[in-house]
């Protein structure tokens, strides 16, 4: 469940966004808080642009997109990345995203973003 909204800061130009207050979510199947800080980037989904009319980047798992996000910035190990992928499935879940949808997205995530695990993004 996420406890506070997301807010973001945008600069013309940049395809970065800030998180401006404090993100948490809480997941109920990991008992596990996680608190994005304020500062941390984000390109929010991480959507090729060809799939974009189906899964815009700030669709509505945007929020569950930005967790995910600065999990990946954390790196670890392949378990983390696990963790962080099973946290994505459940934000989408929480924000009512749909189950077909969710699961593509999940799945792709599954497939192609080991490449990003890792990546530092935040400021």
């Amino acid at each position: 469940m996420f406890l506070t909204r997301l807010l973001l800061m945008h600069e013309p130009g940049c395809m970065l966004w800030r998180v401006a207050s404090e993100c948490r979510y809480q997941s109920r199947q990991l008992k596990r808080l996680i608190a994005v800080p304020v500062g941390f980037e984000t390109d929010l989904a991480s959507v090729p642009r060809a799939l974009w009319r189906l899964f815009p980047p700030c669709g509505p798992y945007l929020e569950a997109a930005v967790v995910h996000d600065y999990l990946y910035s954390l790196g670890g190990t392949e378990s983390d990345r696990e963790q962080a992928d099973a946290i994505f499935l459940e934000a989408m879940e929480a924000l009512g995203v749909g189950p077909m949808s969710r699961r593509l997205i999940w799945a792709a995530v599954r497939v192609f973003g080991a490449s990003h695990f890792g990546d530092r993004k935040s400021a």
